[in-house]
């Protein structure tokens, strides 16, 4: 699989999928499920924090940088 792996939660259950589930399909079953409803994208969630600096940066928005 290549490009970005986006990450989907089940609104209906599918298959053997709950409501809830989130799975990373393939580009062409993610836009299935979504096209018919079962899924709804996630947002992308922030990288990991690496350094205190970072971590200082990111809880005041970065508004003190430049």
């Amino acid at each position: 699989m290549s490009g970005t792996p986006v990450t989907v939660r089940f609104k209906l259950a599918w298959q053997h999928y709950r409501v809830g589930d989130e799975i990373t399909p393939s580009g062409t079953q993610r836009d299935w499920l979504i096209a018919n409803g079962y899924c709804e994208l996630l947002p992308d969630k922030p990288a990991p924090v690496r350094s205190k600096a970072q971590a200082a940066k990111q809880a005041v928005g970065g508004l003190f940088t430049r």
